[in-house]
């Protein structure tokens, strides 16, 4: 049975095969072929000639997707347009303003003091740093006083590094290197400068700059005493917004 054009409108060929309009070509083909099976008129007890003839019409169409494609261009032009919403009699619904759930005033309150306690804390950590920061500068200031600046030369001692150099008063004089701030790996030969006691030429620090460890600690220092007062700050101010919330 070929189902002429003009009729497309009338017949719906998904419906014949069983297919929703959106399935594959792969679908359809399958869908064909179970029916075709089911219905062919030479099937003893099972043929149905007419309704064959419309399944096999069907896949005719939308087996080819130039037709199918048509075919589809036909429904949506015929396709009934929306009915546009009768108006209902009955009055709209009045919107009823929910009371939102309000945090327990009482975890509002942990928290802040939670946020202060860390803020003490983490300004406290701040000032001890200052503190040792003042007493690095004050041992450095105290252990360079009274001493004279001289060069002296790394030599081997008896499996360590010594140092020599020539007091101011032309006595030469061998100890061992002290140590370091900043760790050094000077070789036997290398020249270094150090500072040395006029009364006690073998009392000798090593002449090295600790401005970068100071520098560090102090922007170490800087950043926990602002971190502290903002942890405070944030601390407080929670408990002065929950604090009229406070269970009794």
């Amino acid at each position: 049975m070929t189902v002429r054009t003009r009729d497309w409108a009338v017949v719906d060929f998904y419906a014949e095969l069983g297919v929703e309009p959106t399935a594959s070509a792969d679908d359809i083909a399958i869908a064909f072929r179970t029916l075709a099976k089911q219905l062919h008129p030479d099937r003893p007890e099972a043929g149905d000639a007419a309704r064959f003839a419309a399944v096999a019409a069907a896949y005719e169409v939308l087996g080819d997707e130039r037709l199918r494609h048509s075919y589809d261009d036909v429904r949506i032009s015929v396709a009934p347009a929306p009915r546009p919403p009768t108006p209902s009699t009955r009055p709209a619904p009045i919107a009823v303003p929910t009371r939102t759930a309000t945090a327990d005033p009482r975890i509002a309150i942990r928290n802040g003091r939670r946020w202060l306690t860390a803020g003490v804390v983490v300004f406290l950590m701040g000032v001890l740093v200052c503190a040792i920061v003042i007493r690095l500068q004050a041992h450095d200031h105290a252990r360079r006083a009274g001493r004279l600046k001289t060069e002296a030369v790394i030599v081997a001692g008896a499996g360590h590094a010594d140092i020599r150099f020539t007091t101011s008063t032309g006595r030469e004089v061998q100890v061992r290197e002290p140590a370091r701030v900043n760790p050094g790996t000077d070789a036997p030969g290398t020249r270094i400068s150090v500072l040395y006691r006029p009364q006690h030429p073998a009392d000798v620090v090593i002449d090295e700059s600790t401005t970068a460890r100071n520098i560090t600690l102090w922007i170490v220092a800087l950043k926990l005493l602002v971190g502290g007062l903002v942890f405070a700050v944030v601390g407080l101010r929670r408990l002065r917004r929950r604090g009229s919330a406070t269970p009794a």
